[in-house]
């Protein structure tokens, strides 16, 4: 017996979640499932996704949702929609997604209503409020990471109706060999060069690379991260930050690189397709989360074979697993974060050791099969119950 999904996500521009979605979607098992996807706004302006969707022959229906004055139109709309498609389970990611589909389902009569929490939200906590009022209405909760679980249940979710699955990463994001190892070990008294000055031409210093993938804006401590290197960054002639991204902090990093005088050592790079490729030309990855759930940037960093430095935030344990040391810092600590990253700026052969163990580490536990099958175990077993 084949079993109808319809999934339901808020929008389908490039981001870790609408990833996620795109990938399940294109990912499980035809001959048992057959799916079809809702998007509660227009048409992205870059089509990648809804590309891969397409490629893969799911239908992919967008609602058209602008305006929170448009919602109710939107509802009805949707719930027109589950009626004729008539699917036996509805999958949400993400909250505006998530509490749209708990009404459109239920007035279309949809059997089985599961959400996504991909967050642990500690900002916007009339989120939290309307979850736990609508959670009536939804059969269960796919939770990224035991730590969004824990915050759930916390905050008025039931536990018997929680399940973990984790974030997954693309087999295909293995890199070749870490380049060679450029000195393992300086002498402390040798890492602070003088910077080169604009005009003088003298040899080039070899850069060492860091780099951040994050949506810019608060939740992702970009802002922090900039600040907490602004003066120190530039005591080192050779290190580069990169920060990989788009959104509203960008005007504010901006103005920090001019206010910090920054401008040779930190690079806006705006949102890049190709992130496998910026990954593999780093040598460092910084996540400088301020909260998250699982953070997929972790995930493709490690599976790049990245050694990292990351904030204590929601995920982070889970994915680093058993190597904390050297990569694992307390959120907002601007000398743990310096710490860590001259670590391995002198350490070059064993923070490149930390990244080849990141990535077998990585791509042993978190992989789209596995995922797959959870989420496929999961409906099957809701659908039957239901």
């Amino acid at each position: 017996m084949k079993f109808k999904i319809a999934f339901v996500i808020t929008e389908l521009d490039v981001g870790g979640a609408e990833k996620s979605l795109t990938e399940l979607v294109c990912r499980i098992d035809r001959g048992r499932f057959e799916p079809l996807v809702f998007v509660l706004s227009p048409p992205p302006s870059d089509p990648v996704l809804l590309e891969r969707l397409k490629s893969q022959n799911v239908p992919v229906h967008f609602l058209g949702l602008r305006r929170w004055w448009q919602l109710p139109q939107v509802l009805l709309k949707f719930a027109h929609h589950l009626r004729i498609e008539r699917p036996n389970l509805v999958q949400s990611f993400l909250f505006h997604a998530n509490i749209a589909s708990r009404i459109a389902a239920r007035l279309a009569g949809v059997p089985v209503v599961v959400s996504g929490l991909r967050v642990a939200e500690h900002a916007a906590h009339w989120h939290i409020l309307v979850d736990c009022m609508t959670s009536g209405f939804v059969d269960h909760y796919v939770c990224v990471s035991h730590a969004v679980a824990k915050f759930a249940i916390r905050n008025g979710l039931p536990p018997e109706r929680i399940t973990v699955v984790p974030n997954a990463v693309d087999s295909s994001l293995v890199s070749p060999e870490n380049p060679p190892s450029k000195c393992d070990h300086r002498n402390p008294e040798d890492v602070l060069p003088t910077v080169i000055s604009q005009q003088d031409q003298a040899v080039p210093v070899e850069e060492y690379r860091l780099v951040t993938v994050a949506r810019l804006d608060y939740q992702k401590g970009v802002d922090w991260l900039v600040l907490a290197l602004a003066n120190w960054i530039k005591r080192f002639s050779d290190l580069r930050l990169t920060i990989v991204g788009e959104g509203p902090l960008k005007s504010t990093l901006h103005h920090l690189i001019n206010e910090y005088d920054l401008s040779r050592h930190v690079t806006l790079a705006g949102f890049q397709r190709d992130i496998v490729s910026v990954l593999q030309g780093s040598d460092l990855c910084l996540l400088p989360s301020r909260w998250e759930g699982m953070p997929n940037a972790l995930l493709e960093a490690m599976a790049a074979g990245l050694p990292v430095v990351a904030t204590d935030v929601e995920g982070v344990r889970e994915i680093l697993g058993t190597q904390l040391d050297h990569q694992l810092i307390p959120g907002g600590d601007s000398d743990a974060l310096k710490d860590a990253i001259l670590w391995h700026y002198l350490h070059r052969e064993s923070s490149q050791a930390i990244g080849r163990r990141n990535r077998e580490h990585v791509l042993a536990r978190f992989t789209w099969p596995n995922v797959v099958r959870q989420y496929e175990n999961l409906w099957t077993r809701l659908i039957y119950r239901s």
